[in-house]
Formats: C-alpha cells, structure tokens, sequence
C-alpha cells in the first residue's frame, strides 16, 4: 500500500446500505491510515446525511464506471463482494474482492467463477468462525480475515448519536441499522 497513490472501491448498492457503508468504512481506513487517495464509485448515490462527504463518491448513472477508471487509472480496484459482470479487461491493475459471507449455494458459485483467479487479494470483513465457509487452499494464501462484522462502536460515533438525539449520559443507547437504507426517506 506504500506505493499506491489510488484506489477506487466499487460499491453495487441497490436499495441496501451493506455495500455503501463497507466502501466508505474501507475507503476511510485506506485514506486514514495508508498513502493512498480512495475513491468510491456507487450504482445509486446515497442520502448526503449518510454519507462521508470527505469521501470521493461517482455514480454510476452521472459517470459510467468505464470513464471512471479511464480517467483515475486507479492502482488498485476493490470489488464489494461482487467480481465485475460487463466482460471489460480490468486485471492490469492489482485487485481485492471484500468477500463477506453468503449463502452456501452463491458461494459454491463464487468460487467457481473463472475471474476469481485474477484477484489478487480477498478481505474478508468476518473472523474465520463467523465467516464458516471453506476456501480452497489457492484461495486461502490470498485472504485476510478482518475480524467480526458485529463491533462495538466507537466513543465519538456515540456521543454524536447521544448528543444529536438528546439521550443522556446513563441511558443505554442501543442502535440498529436496517436493510433497504441509503435513500433519503430511509435516512429519515
């Protein structure tokens, strides 16, 4: 990561929020603690009050992936959990699939897909008893297990949520995210 001056993390967002929030967490890791400029590009935009704005963001509707990468020519691609589907040669530069855990069936197909042998590196965003699926031995030399998805959040995070919500010191604050977020009348 030394070397690396950009890496552009692509996010298939639909109605969910699991693909925004893991790129911006990644995207706020690798900017934080590497030489490196990360850029997010997204399907769908999200909800601006969601979104790190300090965080590059492109969507795919405003400026298509292709003209993304022809202009950046990022030095590291990062796929969320989903390998690129539009046929285009993009294995000239190094890249990481996040790999989060699936269902048996869809993962028996991942692992079949022929494009799996051009990534170089698989982030695995579970510890390896959380994630429960095998990997073959090929694969198992390229993977990074990150730790548990599930953590305990950080002070700051929740003295903003305390302080933007007006609850106490003394309350027990418990927050949940759900699925189908990310557009402004979910963010509400």
């Amino acid at each position: 990561w030394a070397m690396t001056t950009t890496v552009l993390l692509h996010a298939r967002n639909r109605r969910g929020l699991g693909h925004l929030m893991r790129a911006q967490n990644l995207a706020v890791a690798i900017r934080d603690g590497h030489d490196a400029m990360p850029h997010v590009h997204a399907t769908h935009r999200p909800d601006p009050r969601l979104w790190d704005q300090s965080v590059g963001l492109t969507v795919d509707v405003e400026r298509p992936l292709d003209d993304v990468l022809a202009e950046m020519r990022p030095d590291v691609e990062v796929h969320d959990t989903t390998l690129p589907t539009d046929g285009s040669p993009r294995w000239a530069r190094p890249t990481v699939l996040v790999m989060r855990r699936r269902a048996a069936a869809e993962h028996r197909a991942l692992l079949a897909d022929p494009r799996l042998a051009h990534v170089d590196c698989i982030v695995v965003p579970h510890d390896q008893a959380e994630f429960g699926l095998p990997l073959p031995a090929d694969l198992r030399s390229r993977t990074h297990f990150v730790g548990p998805i599930a953590r305990r959040p950080d002070d700051s995070c929740v003295a903003r949520i305390r302080g933007d919500a007006g609850i106490r010191r003394g309350v027990r604050l418990v927050t949940a995210t759900v699925g189908g977020g990310g557009f402004a009348e979910q963010a509400d």
